[in-house]
């Protein structure tokens, strides 16, 4: 089982759809930056690129959700990327920075 949620951006409270694999960290853990606040992320901290979009749905309130031009988040947490990620089905471009 695996931990899906949202986790609000450290500077802004936007909302990023996270995903922890089997419950390994909590989420006070994780340190997520959105689209518009990536470059305030520490360094050691992963930035993730959808390499192409979908129109997606809020898990909460079934809202459509689409990201035009692309979409990108900075996580910085231990166990980051591979357990701790973005929650999108989509292939994404991933750099440690």
């Amino acid at each position: 089982m695996c931990n899906i949620y949202y986790h609000k951006c450290e500077i802004c409270n936007e909302k990023i759809p996270m995903h922890i694999g089997d419950y390994k960290y909590e989420p006070e853990e994780v340190q997520a930056y959105c689209y518009s606040h990536y470059n305030a992320a520490p360094k050691g901290s992963y930035l993730f690129v959808l390499k192409y979009t979908e129109d997606d749905a809020d898990y909460e309130t079934g809202a459509s959700l689409s990201y035009p031009g692309g979409w990108k988040c900075a996580i910085y947490s231990e166990g980051c990327p591979d357990i701790v990620h973005p929650n999108f089905a989509q292939d994404m471009e991933i750099t440690k920075i």
